[in-house]
């Protein structure tokens, strides 16, 4: 019997059960089978697969178990040959056959030496090329995962530091050292002039300590993130816009128009029309007989007030309202300062109305003090002043609307 010089080693990426070819001979229990899938490395148990035929003097096949398929999809499966070393065989009456015995103990000697020397040694499931010994080098893998010295800053290199860092295997005595054996440039000297600040984060334990030492610990030094702080920075401003907040998010509010005030339904805030007295317009009286205030809108208010600011005529005059039906007195004196208030409640049209000049003593004169039925109301969209003789000479009446 011969043996053929084959290298007994396959390579197959686990795609189900097979059967995975086996192209070189081998002896019953003799296939090994190997995966690597996710960086680890498994033997497979002989329960997970079977070799067809069991043993063979040319090739034969091995097929995976259901489970052991399932298991190592997408794996490498390695099928190497573990030949058992033993020499001689069993003859008729169980003695062993002792031609050339003395050099087939040597071999088998050497053989079982050489096996139990790669068994105690680290190991490939593919081949791989020589490396050359570097000074200072380090074995790692590179990128492609083949084993390769590493002598300067790689990305490969710099995860090898990576690790003996967090392993607490660097030399604290002499780091430059070290690093240099990795081909890195190092100089104490480049940190001399490291402040102490510097050095206290670089020495800090952890991103917290960090964040103490610079001063930025969230919710002490810096604000915290805040879902309304985003929205808030997402909105458009103008001047005099207000903040508010609706069912579900801030909003803006915009400036609410000349006169209305900030009120409230008592859920959402909005622009509205005061509470208070607010001026609607001064009817001048220094000249004319009548004298109008148009363009009023009464729709939002409840009182109409009229206030009498020293009217006087060039004759002996009466002042009336037309839109009231209102003659305030009769007979008023000419030249002399008449004041006063009208009221007028624009729901109802009750209305009244007090008018007096100061004497010379002085007394006060009352010129006009009745309730009167008014025909203003929320819809009047102007108040008129007259006078039945002669002409205005001085005074006015402010006109003001009351919600």
């Amino acid at each position: 019997m011969t043996t053929e010089i084959k290298n007994p080693n396959e390579e197959y990426t686990v795609a189900g059960t097979g059967p995975y070819a086996i192209t070189w001979p081998y002896g019953s229990g003799a296939v090994v089978a190997t995966v690597v899938k996710d960086g680890v490395r498994y033997v497979l148990p002989t329960g997970d697969y079977s070799v067809s035929p069991a043993e063979s003097t040319t090739t034969g096949n091995l097929t995976l178990g259901a489970t052991a398929a399932a298991t190592y999809a997408g794996g490498q499966i390695f099928l190497t040959r573990s030949t058992p070393a033993q020499q001689g065989w069993g003859g008729y009456s169980g003695a062993r056959e002792k031609g050339l015995e003395a050099q087939l103990d040597l071999i088998t000697r050497a053989m079982q030496e050489f096996q139990g020397a790669m068994g105690r040694s680290l190991r490939l499931d593919n081949p791989s090329v020589a490396m050359a010994p570097v000074a200072g080098g380090v074995v790692g893998f590179s990128a492609e995962l083949e084993p390769t010295v590493l002598t300067s800053w790689t990305p490969e290199g710099s995860e090898v530091v990576a690790a003996w860092v967090a392993a607490n295997l660097f030399p604290a005595a002499d780091p430059a050292e070290f690093l240099a054996a990795l081909g890195i440039n190092f100089d104490p000297a480049d940190f001399t002039s490291t402040t102490a600040a510097g050095l206290a984060l670089l020495n800090a334990a952890d991103a917290a300590a960090q964040r103490t030492a610079l001063g930025l610990v969230i919710g002490t030094h810096v604000q915290a993130y805040s879902a309304n702080l985003a929205a808030l920075a997402g909105l458009a401003y103008a001047r005099g816009d207000l903040i508010t907040r609706d069912a579900s998010a801030l909003k803006r509010l915009a400036i609410g128009a000349a006169g209305q005030v900030l009120t409230t339904d008592g859920t959402d805030a909005f622009w509205g029309a005061g509470a208070g007295a607010e001026l609607l317009g001064t009817i001048t009286t220094t000249s004319g007989s009548t004298q109008t205030l148009s363009g009023l809108d009464l729709t939002d208010y409840r009182f109409l007030i009229a206030v009498i600011d020293g009217v006087s005529s060039s004759a002996t005059w009466a002042l009336s309202y037309p839109e009231t039906g209102c003659t305030l007195g009769a007979g008023l004196a000419a030249a002399a300062a008449y004041s006063g208030v009208v009221i007028l409640d624009l729901a109802t049209g009750v209305g009244f109305s007090n008018v007096a000049a100061l004497g010379a003593a002085p007394t006060f004169a009352v010129a006009n003090n009745l309730v009167l039925r008014s025909t203003v109301d929320n819809a009047s969209t102007s108040v008129s002043v007259i006078t039945s003789a002669g002409v205005f000479d001085a005074g006015s009446v402010l006109v003001f609307g009351l919600r």
